[in-house]
């Protein structure tokens, strides 16, 4: 989420025909300035629930602001400004965080506090936008249609592309990561909706009669891969399953061309933007044929019953062993993932300033 906010801030108009104002709860060593030239930056800490819910109206309405834009699924609830809130999902509607498996105490907490304002104190909202028709249709479904929403889609970055890597960005990547010679990527984590012991198993699967082939993984610690393929039958598999831990985002594209293919077979996603930057880079994606994942990647990827380890293992043979597959899948990938743009969301949302104001 915060990232999609940095774009849009990136990417406003700078044709000074609107005033923007961007309001942060960082220090001074996160808050830097300098590069965001079109906007003021209004800096305030303070714990996050007295940020949102006492400063930031506040400052709203002494500032004499015609819009106030919330970015991440909260907002405060009492604004004299209208608000525009940008509802990335429901899915902390969907279940009771604080009776549902696989959530840390801070997740928890942060799902009530969403839960809590959107059912209960939503008619400070103007407008809302979300990321996908998928989502419109669940707002609509959990909140029901006293709200007024758009579909915004997000965009893709720049440095997300088909272009080859170059031999020293190669090495470099390669040894700073620590990567093996023929894998595919995944990036999932523990949250329950990512499917990740059910992708590692269907990779277990795979590795058997692919004994050369590798899985790189983010920031899944050892334990948890041994969690989720447990004993001696599944040894073999778990040395072929290499955590990387954080990957910067400016490696991220080299990461994805250099694998055989991208795996983002997740349960429920609202959009799914790595799912998109790999299409971009023209690699081969298998993905879930639930959700929003078949409005975003259309015919530009392998989908999969994401619930199936059996498909999924399919997918994945069927991908590595045929570069007509591979080469089908790179074209209309990049093809697909070049209707989406940075500069198109926030036009969108400059447009929905317009209206509301």
């Amino acid at each position: 989420m915060d990232f999609v906010a940095l774009e849009l801030i990136k990417n406003l108009p700078t044709d000074g025909e609107h005033e923007y104002f961007v309001f942060v709860n960082a220090t001074d060593e996160e808050c830097r300035i300098q590069n965001f030239p079109n906007v003021t930056i209004v800096n305030h800490t303070a714990s996050y629930a007295v940020w949102e819910q006492y400063w930031l109206p506040r400052q709203a309405r002494k500032m004499d602001l015609d819009v106030l834009h919330c970015t991440a699924n909260t907002f405060p609830i009492f604004s004299r400004v209208p608000v525009v809130l940008t509802l990335h999902d429901v899915i902390f509607i969907e279940s009771n965080p604080l009776f549902s498996n696989g959530y840390t105490v801070y997740q928890r907490f942060g799902n009530m506090y969403r839960r809590l304002l959107l059912k209960y104190f939503n008619k400070s909202i103007r407008r809302v936008a979300t990321v996908s028709r998928f989502e419109k249709l669940n707002i609509k479904i959990r909140l029901g249609s006293k709200l007024k929403t758009d579909v915004i889609y997000n965009g893709v970055s720049e440095h997300f592309n088909p272009d080859v890597v170059e031999h020293p960005s190669k090495e470099m990547v390669r040894k700073r990561y620590q990567l093996p010679w023929h894998y595919f990527l995944y990036l999932g984590n523990t949250d329950p909706k990512k499917n990740t012991p059910r992708t590692l198993r269907a990779f277990a699967e795979f590795v058997k009669d692919h004994p050369a082939a590798n899985l790189v993984v983010g920031d899944l610690k050892p334990s948890y891969i041994e969690k989720c393929l447990p004993g001696e039958k599944y040894a073999f598999a778990r040395k072929r399953i290499h955590p990387v831990g954080y990957i910067e985002n400016r490696h991220l594209p080299d990461l994805i061309k250099l694998s055989q293919g991208f795996l983002y077979p997740s349960l429920r996603e609202s959009f799914g933007l790595p799912l998109l930057e790999a299409m971009a880079c023209g690699v081969p994606v298998i993905t879930a044929d639930t959700s929003s994942m078949p409005e975003i990647a259309q015919d530009a990827a392998i989908k999969v019953n994401p619930k199936c380890e059996k498909t999924l293992t399919n997918a994945m043979n069927s991908l590595w062993s045929s570069d007509v597959w591979k080469n089908h899948f790179r074209e209309l990938g990049i093809r697909r993932s070049a209707e989406f743009s940075w500069k198109r969301m926030s036009e969108q949302y400059v447009q929905l300033y317009e209206n509301v104001a």
